[in-house]
C-alpha cells in the first residue's frame, strides 16, 4: 500500500513530459519596443559640405535630446527646432539627394512630409526583416505594431526569450572589408574634436550669458584644458613612429560606446570628415579585455566602403559552414566554405592588401583583422571569436542564412516580459 502511495504520488508531481508541477515552465509574452535611427537617416540624406549648417546641426541636437526623453517623433521635432533658429528653407538642404526629388520651391511642410515617409518606409522595412528573422529562430511572432507620433515599433512574441535573440534586431550580414589605419584618422578626429569643442564652449557660453555668470579668463582657460569632447570617451591610438601603423583607431570603455558612435556619426563628423565620409564606417570590436581598473575595453576600426553599402564578400557567397570546437582557442568557431565566386574575390581581396588588416565582420562588429601576409588562393576560413558555447555558433549560422539585410539597426527602447495570468 506504501509502494501504491508512493508511485502515485510519483506521478502527480511530474508530468509525463517530465515537468516537475515544483518547476512548471513559465509562459507568456516578450515585449520588444524598437525605434529606428531616425538622425542618422537624415544625416545621410542631407548635403553638409560646409560649416555654414551650424543651426541645422543644433537643431538635430535639440530634436535628439527631445525625442530621447519624450520619445515623439524625431522629424516633427526637427521641424520645429529649425524653424525657431532661422527663417530659411528646409529644402535647400535637400536638393541635392535625387533620391528625395525635393524643389527649392518646396514649402517646409512638404520636405518634413516628405522626411518622415523615408522614416516611416525605413520602419516598415525594419518590422519585416525582423519579423522573418524571429520566425527562423523559431520564435512566435504574436503583433508587430507602429506606435503612433513616434518612431517606435513594437513587437510581442511568445514565451520569455533570452538576449542572444536580440540578435535579430542587428544588421546581421558577414562582411569582408579593408580598412583605414590610425595613421590616415588621427589628425582628422582631431580636428573633430576642436571643432565639436567649439560648439560645446559656444553653447556653454550662451548658458553663461543667460545665468548672468561670470568667469575669469584663468578659469576659462583650466576649463578648455580639460574638456575634451571625442577623447574624452575616446582613447586614441596615436602612432607616433611608422611602426605604430594599425587598423585600431582608438579604444573606449563598454559603457562610453554609444557617445562616441553618436560623435562619430554626427553633423559636426561628416563636416571634419568629408574627405573620407562617402567611405567611413565606424565598427567596434566584438571582444573586450579589461584595463587596469577592470573596465571592458573594446577596440575601434574604420572601414574603408569605397562607397559600397555592403560588402562584395558576403553570405551570399557561403557554400558551406558550420559551428566546430575553435582551433586557435576555448570555444567555438564556424567553418566556412564559399562558391567558386566568393573564392574569386577572396583571392582578389587578399592579393589586394599584402602587409595590411582586413576586417571580418558579423552583425556589425569585428570578429577577427587578421594581418594579410599573403594572398589566399581558396575560399575556406574560420571565423572565430565570441562564440563561447555551440548553441550560440548555431544562433550566429542562422545569421549567415538571412538574405535579407536590416536597413540600419533600431535602437532597442525597451525589452520585457509579461507572465502569464493564469499561472
Amino acid at each position: 500500500m506504501r509502494l501504491l502511495l508512493f508511485i502515485s504520488l510519483c506521478f502527480f508531481l511530474f508530468s509525463c513530459d517530465g515537468d516537475s508541477i515544483f518547476s512548471k515552465k513559465e509562459t507568456g509574452v516578450t515585449k520588444y519596443i524598437w525605434q529606428v535611427n531616425a538622425q542618422q537617416l537624415i544625416t545621410d540624406l542631407i548635403n553638409l559640405e560646409g560649416q555654414d549648417n551650424l543651426l541645422f546641426l543644433e537643431s538635430l541636437k535639440e530634436a535628439q535630446s527631445i525625442q530621447d526623453s519624450t520619445g515623439q517623433n524625431f522629424v516633427g521635432l526637427l521641424g520645429s527646432a529649425y524653424a525657431k533658429r532661422t527663417n530659411d528653407p528646409l529644402s535647400v538642404l535637400f536638393t541635392s539627394n535625387k533620391q528625395l526629388a525635393i524643389q527649392a520651391s518646396f514649402s517646409d511642410e512638404e520636405v518634413l512630409e516628405i522626411l518622415q515617409n523615408q522614416v516611416n518606409q525605413m520602419r516598415t522595412q525594419q518590422i519585416r526583416v525582423i519579423e522573418e528573422r524571429m520566425e527562423a529562430f523559431g520564435i512566435n511572432v504574436l503583433s508587430a505594431t507602429s506606435v503612433r507620433n513616434t518612431d517606435q515599433y513594437i513587437v510581442e512574441v511568445l514565451g520569455r526569450q533570452n538576449k542572444s535573440k536580440e540578435n535579430v534586431a542587428k544588421i546581421g550580414t558577414l562582411g569582408f572589408w579593408e580598412l583605414y589605419e590610425n595613421t590616415d584618422l588621427s589628425n582628422p578626429l582631431f580636428e573633430l574634436n576642436e571643432f565639436l569643442k567649439k560648439g560645446e564652449k559656444r553653447e556653454d557660453d550662451l548658458l553663461q550669458e543667460e545665468n548672468n555668470l561670470d568667469y575669469d579668463e584663468e578659469d576659462n582657460l583650466d576649463y578648455d584644458e580639460e574638456f575634451e569632447p571625442l577623447f574624452k570617451v575616446l582613447g586614441l591610438n596615436f602612432p607616433q613612429f611608422s611602426s605604430d601603423r594599425s587598423a585600431t583607431i582608438g579604444y573606449a570603455k563598454s559603457d562610453d560606446r554609444q557617445t562616441v558612435m553618436n560623435l562619430l556619426t554626427s553633423p559636426q563628423a561628416k563636416i571634419v570628415l568629408k574627405e573620407f565620409w562617402n567611405s567611413i564606417r565606424f565598427v567596434w570590436d566584438s571582444k573586450s579585455f579589461e584595463n587596469n581598473e577592470g573596465d571592458a575595453i573594446f577596440q575601434l576600426y574604420a572601414l574603408n566602403t569605397k562607397g559600397l553599402n555592403a560588402s562584395q564578400l558576403n553570405q551570399s557567397h557561403i557554400q558551406d559552414s558550420y559551428a566546430t570546437p575553435n582551433p586557435t582557442g576555448k570555444g567555438f568557431a564556424i567553418s566556412i566554405s564559399m562558391n567558386e565566386e566568393g573564392t574569386i574575390i577572396w583571392r582578389q581581396m587578399t592579393t589586394d592588401n599584402v602587409g595590411q588588416q582586413i576586417a571580418i565582420m558579423l552583425n556589425n562588429e569585428v570578429y577577427s583583422a587578421p594581418m594579410v601576409n599573403e594572398p589566399i588562393p581558396n575560399g575556406n576560413l574560420s571565423l572565430s571569436g565570441g562564440f563561447e558555447d555551440v548553441n550560440t555558433a548555431k544562433d550566429f549560422q542562422k545569421i549567415l542564412s538571412f538574405k535579407t539585410i536590416l536597413p540600419y539597426q533600431p535602437i532597442l527602447i525597451e525589452q520585457s516580459f509579461i507572465p502569464n495570468k493564469e499561472q
